[in-house]
């Protein structure tokens, strides 16, 4: 092998994945009525990576599907992995673009990656509860909102009310600074964190709010967001979106909370129980 450097574009396609009774591929494993039954590559796929690694090449995985994948051997052994969904007529130039560092990407995953099939429910059970970001309470192999950079950003001098009544807006303003050595893009994220109680329908966080920044390394710019009630309330067991009084805690980063570096600050409501709609 002449190569320097190996990239392996691995993923699903339509075939695979799809509403119940549209996918079905023999050799993938199984399905349940149209669903994927394993969140793994397809078997031949994963084997021949694994030759591929025995070359001692860097191994680069680009990732083509419209679902997430589990990413168990992948993650441990790729010296790089970009998930590239199905991209249009330039996917193969923005691809190159990226690996070459001719762009700097700022995607961010717009659902959780899970280790394992294990990690969730059965289809059957179509609570949320034990699904998605909100309410998943293991440990994610990529969480909702993670993504890499070719430079770093550090998040400081939060700012907004400590304190508000129920039915009030509330601004929060942030500062964030390119401290790597390449201009980029930020993905700025803002979570509600409300405690829990008990109860499954409280999310472990909420995204509330995001905004596309571009900052040159060394430059800093301050960010803003006004949360209206409607994103300070939650949604009681008769369907109505209610804001009570009580104690968040709002966070600003890359990310969420407990997964990255950010800044963040109590907040409390005080006041009668606001119903939104």
């Amino acid at each position: 092998m002449q190569s320097d450097v190996i990239v392996f574009v691995s993923g699903i396609s339509a075939d695979y994945e799809g509403e119940a009774g549209d996918a079905g591929a023999a050799g993938y494993g199984g399905f349940a009525s149209g669903d994927r039954t394993t969140m793994q590559l397809p078997l031949v796929q994963i084997e021949l990576l694994k030759e591929l690694k025995k070359t001692g090449r860097p191994l680069i995985i680009v990732n083509m599907s419209g679902s997430v994948m589990s990413f168990e051997w992948e993650s441990r052994n790729a010296d790089a992995l970009l998930q590239a969904w199905y991209g249009g007529q330039a996917a193969g130039d923005a691809i190159v673009d990226v690996l070459f560092g001719h762009y700097n990407p700022a995607g961010r995953m717009p659902l959780t990656t899970y280790k394992s099939d294990n990690d969730l429910p059965p289809f059957e059970n179509y609570s949320m509860f034990g699904r998605t970001y909100r309410y998943f309470k293991g440990e994610p192999r990529y969480p909702f909102g993670y993504g890499l950079s070719y430079t770093t950003f550090a998040y400081s001098d939060m700012q907004c009310a400590g304190e508000i009544h129920t039915g009030d807006t509330v601004r929060v303003t942030v500062t964030v600074s390119n401290t790597g050595y390449c201009d980029g893009d930020e993905v700025v994220q803002l979570y509600v964190v409300h405690p829990q109680d008990g109860r499954k329908q409280i999310p472990l966080c909420a995204l509330k709010g995001f905004k596309r920044i571009h900052l040159k390394r060394g430059e800093s710019t301050r960010v803003s967001f006004t949360l209206a009630p409607e994103e300070l309330a939650l949604t009681e067991t008769d369907g109505n979106l209610m804001e009570k009084s009580g104690q968040v805690t709002l966070f600003v980063g890359g990310g969420q909370p407990n997964y990255v570096a950010g800044v963040s600050s109590p907040l409390t409501i005080k006041g009668a129980p606001y119903q939104v709609w």
